[in-house]
């Protein structure tokens, strides 16, 4: 049996594929959902002004690539994807919203929109090895010889175009990059 991989053993960037239980909680036509990431919020023209995120899906998935399979927590995934479903709701319309965003249309009356990101089973996504460093309190790293750091993988529906994700990251994602 070969020894599980681990992310420094993938090249910097490949396709994989994902694997693990369906993400029972939220249904959308296609292939199972593995994790769902839903938000509400704002959105101007340039994305979103303000965001509040209704449900994450906390897991692991098993990333299948073309060299072996690797067990990764969502907390090490970096998404880059366009939203699989989104609707915005007006005040005229609060009554087919879910709970939360019904009373953000009473407190503001302002348009919200509400988007699904979702990781499906069997579908091809870009991937690439990253590094972050850690965020500790200042005391804390001045205690070690460097900051900390950990890899990290990105995952696109689009290709990377050198180095760099087409799309922007997912609201979880830009919340703990």
């Amino acid at each position: 049996m070969a020894a599980p991989l681990d992310l420094g053993d993938l090249p910097a960037e490949l396709v994989v594929q994902l694997a693990g239980p369906p993400a029972v909680e939220l249904r959308l036509p296609g292939l199972p959902i593995l994790y769902a990431e839903r938000v509400y919020g704002k959105w101007g023209t340039a994305g979103w002004e303000s965001a509040t995120t209704l449900q994450t899906a906390h897991r692991t998935l098993q990333v299948r690539a073309p060299q072996g399979r690797l067990t990764l927590s969502v907390d090490r995934l970096r998404l880059f994807l366009a939203p699989a479903w989104q609707k915005s709701y007006e005040q005229a319309e609060a009554d087919q919203a879910p709970p939360p965003i019904q009373e953000a249309l009473r407190e503001d009356g302002a348009p919200i929109t509400e988007h699904v990101f979702v990781l499906r089973a069997r579908t091809p996504y870009h991937a690439r090895v990253a590094t972050e460093t850690l965020s500790l309190p200042p005391d804390r790293w001045r205690e070690l010889d460097r900051r900390p750091t950990r890899q990290v993988l990105w995952l696109s529906d689009l290709p990377f175009l050198e180095g760099r994700p087409q799309r922007p990251p997912t609201p979880r994602t830009r919340q703990i990059r």
